[in-house]
Parts: structure tokens; sequence; C-alpha cells
């Protein structure tokens, strides 16, 4: 049988999927979308458009793009911040602030399902 999941929430508007029949972890709300694992990753490659952490969105909204120093928000494989506890991308900003175009996104989605798939596709390895 296949588990339905349903898409959380943090509050940096970071997506991920956790089992339909267990409460979000702290930090993570239902987003209002359930399904298979397959659809809900689906879901969040159409509305997960701007990889960024929303603090990192308002702070370069605020100075135009300029942090005043490196906007690189990389997890070096840390995966506190997901439920899941897979490790984390990056949402590249260069000197401008601009994060990575939408095909280098959906392509470190598509690897991150493989590798979550690979895994067991469990949540608790939730993605």
């Amino acid at each position: 049988m296949t588990q339905r999941h349903q898409v959380v929430v943090n509050d940096e508007d970071q997506y991920s999927t956790w089992p339909a029949d267990r409460q979000p972890p702290d930090g993570w709300r239902t987003e209002g979308f359930a399904g298979s694992k397959d659809e809900c990753l689906s879901h969040i490659d159409e509305v997960w458009r701007d990889m960024r952490p929303r603090s990192v969105r308002l702070r370069q909204d605020d100075t135009g793009g300029d942090t005043g120093g490196d906007t690189t928000a990389d997890t070096g494989g840390d995966t506190a911040g997901r439920p899941d506890g897979a490790a984390g991308g990056t949402a590249d900003g260069a000197a401008d602030g601009a994060a990575d175009s939408a095909a280098d996104r959906a392509a470190d989605r598509a690897a991150d399902r493989a590798a979550d798939r690979a895994a067991g596709g469990a949540l608790g390895g939730a993605r």
C-alpha cells in the first residue's frame, strides 16, 4: 500500500513532505496538499519557485539584492532544518544576489527525489 503524504512548509517557506497520518514536526505546518509522495513532490515543484529562505529573500528585497556579504545559503550537508533529515541544497546568490535558475532547481529536486527513493523513501526519512 502506498503511504499518503502531505506537503509541509516552515517559517522560512521551505517545503517538504511528511506522512499524512502524522503531525508535522515543530516548526513545520501543513500546506494543504496531500497525495502520494510523488504527487506531493510534483506539487512542491510547482509552488516552490524561489529556493531562498524567506529571511534571505526579505533581506535581499530590502537592500535591492545586496546582502552586504555572501548570499550562499549552504547547508553543508546539515540536515537540522529539514524534517526528513535529508541534506539540503543551496540557494546560490552570486554577487548580484540572483538565485539558481529554474532548471538548476528542478535538477536539484530531481536528484533529491532519486536519492530519497534510493534510501527507501521513508519519511523518518521524510523529504
